[in-house]
């Protein structure tokens, strides 16, 4: 399993790095405190006030740094997703499945770690336009990403580009709801006595990405014993 990176946890070591009472220092922990209130907090119910008292500075501090409430938390998504972007694994792997495995093992483990970011990005895509747009950049980027290595499965000209980006764009958008629906908004409860663990949630979508990629089950010993509900293909 990947380890990922809590976004407000890289922030305060960030912090502490800088001089004590620095104007750096001070930004920093308040980028720390947004994720963290995220956490817990729609966007729209979260105050200044309630950033400012997990920081512990005053409301004017903040707004030395930010316009606004929706200026800090764009601030804050902006360089998440940037983090995000940085921290994906190498995806060569022998057989597609254990790339698209992998993929879905990292994405979900940095999906968890910031779930209060993950969830206000997806909650405020449709609704402002820098958001919308700092999401769609994220998709694109993450789709390049898994096509050129998935492509290297591929003998040459034997799939084209634009159609293999087409599905994998809608694969991945697969994976952003279903995390989504599992971690944001039933918080898990509805599916316990289906997935036991991420282990199994991950290998699970694996799974249907390589079907609806594929048209095929993956090799029977890629698979572990943990989801057989899902195995209807040919023994």
């Amino acid at each position: 399993m990947s380890i990922a990176i809590r976004y407000s946890d890289y922030m305060e070591a960030k912090a502490l790095s800088e001089p004590t009472r620095s104007a750096k220092r001070t930004k920093l922990r308040l980028k720390a405190s947004i994720a963290r209130v995220l956490d817990t907090n729609d966007f729209n119910d979260v105050r200044v006030s309630d950033i400012c008292k997990a920081t512990g500075a005053s409301q004017g501090t903040f707004y030395l740094y930010f316009k606004n409430k929706q200026d800090a938390v764009f601030q804050v998504i902006k360089e998440y997703v940037e983090l995000q972007k940085s921290t994906i694994p190498p995806l060569d792997a022998e057989h597609p499945f254990d790339e698209l495995y992998r993929f879905t093992n990292w994405f979900q483990e940095f999906f968890r770690a910031n779930i209060g970011l993950q969830r206000t990005l997806m909650q405020l895509r449709d609704k402002l336009p820098d958001f919308g747009e700092i999401y769609g950049e994220s998709l694109r980027y993450l789709t390049t990403h898994l096509v050129n290595s998935l492509k290297s499965h591929y003998a040459n000209n034997e799939v084209k580009d634009d159609m293999l980006k087409f599905a994998v764009y809608c694969a991945g958008s697969i994976l952003d709801q279903t995390l989504y629906a599992v971690y944001a908004v039933h918080r898990k409860s509805e599916f316990d006595k289906l997935i036991n663990s991420p282990n199994d949630l991950t290998e699970m979508i694996a799974l249907l990405l390589y079907r609806a990629l594929y048209g095929e089950e993956p090799p029977k010993d890629r698979l572990t014993t943990t989801i057989p509900l899902l195995r209807t293909g040919p023994s």
